[in-house]
């Protein structure tokens, strides 16, 4: 088989027709891939809909598991996939017509172990309907010896999303590559990461063919709302405290196991990074008691207080960029930390009292 699509699913009812429409137009054969669709707890008619798509053709498959999230539901359909390369598909996103048949032949020509693509963002009201075919010119593809290179190439954007990339599901399986299951927003960017330093040769094709839906609903827009960012808060601490044990397992000799080796300097910051980013949104959220007891869950941790690294200060940076990057450098002193809350907290109570 050449190539398996993973469509995790969530009260998408109203996107998902096109999504599965555009998948079933890319110049593959029902024999030659497979569509995994993953109803992740669904509790609209997201379900039925994939039941009815799944009835109709033979190359969707439907797996229906308990609400878990974003990131156990890839993973669930990186467990069944069987195609030489695999990518994802958001279920309420969309490709453009017969792309993946393309892009399939251009990874094995060129033995490519990831070919990344470009996107375009769609109106939330956009629907799939079959044009005309995208076409590709050899000086659109530029190539690199592994994918930390890529990474770091000016001529490659800097988005680091799971869903607008081709790869050799070998890789995954080599690396024991899967996306954390605890992390359920920009848990692109994490596996991203991973991935970047499990690849040999890439592609990067200057084309979009990706349709990104840009929705008022989705979890991008509503992360710091009451109902989601407790969830958030705790993933972003449980992933500050993977690279905490990653980085202890570094230092005693046991480095991960990957193609293009990390540093001990590269697990450090993104450790600092993770925490660094749970008390950034903590002050911005100005929930006082969330904030103590994340404080004390990192403190009993022994993630918090964290180093001070002066390298981290990116002194090519201007104007604002430069004072938030000041202000958040200072928080591993506590008492900064809980000056900022408490400056948060009375301009909080302000704009409501004047509200």
């Amino acid at each position: 088989m050449k190539v398996s699509v993973i469509v995790p699913i969530y009260n998408v009812e109203k996107y998902l027709p096109s999504c599965l429409d555009s998948l079933l137009h890319q110049g593959l054969g029902p024999e030659e891939y497979e569509i995994i669709c993953i109803d992740d707890g669904s509790t609209d008619g997201s379900g039925e809909i994939a039941a009815s798509y799944a009835a109709r053709f033979r190359q969707i498959h439907l797996v229906r598991q308990e609400n878990k999230g974003n990131s156990a539901a890839r993973n669930a359909g990186i467990a069944l996939a069987c195609g030489e390369y695999l990518c994802f598909v958001d279920s309420d996103d969309y490709l453009m017509k017969n792309v993946l048949g393309w892009l399939y032949e251009m990874a094995v020509f060129f033995q490519l172990d990831k070919l990344l693509y470009d996107y375009r963002q769609i109106p939330e009201e956009s629907l799939w309907k079959e044009g005309k075919e995208e076409n590709w010119k050899k000086e659109e593809l530029l190539f690199f010896d592994n994918g930390v290179q890529m990474e770091a190439d000016k001529a490659v954007p800097e988005w680091k999303i799971a869903w607008n990339y081709l790869i050799r599901r070998s890789v995954l399986t080599r690396y024991g590559l899967l996306f954390h299951e605890k992390v359920n927003f920009m848990e692109d960017q994490e596996f991203s990461f991973w991935l970047s330093h499990c690849v040999g040769k890439c592609g990067y094709l200057n084309k979009k063919l990706y349709c990104y839906r840009t929705r008022r609903e989705s979890l991008i827009h509503t992360f710091m709302d009451e109902g989601h960012f407790a969830r958030y808060i705790d993933g972003r601490l449980q992933l500050a405290f993977f690279y905490q044990e990653t980085l202890e397992k570094f230092r005693r000799g046991n480095p991960p196991y990957l193609l293009t080796p990390v540093t001990g300097e590269i697990l450090e910051d993104r450790m600092l990074y993770e925490i660094q980013g749970v008390f950034s949104r903590l002050l911005r959220k100005g929930d006082k008691n969330l904030f103590e007891g994340i404080l004390r869950r990192a403190k009993e941790g022994k993630i918090y207080p964290y180093p001070l690294r002066l390298r981290r200060l990116d002194l090519r940076q201007k104007g604002k960029q430069v004072i938030i990057n000041w202000i958040t450098f200072l928080y591993p002193l506590e008492w900064y930390l809980r000056l900022c809350m408490a400056v948060r907290c009375c301009g909080r109570g302000r704009k409501k009292r004047c509200g």
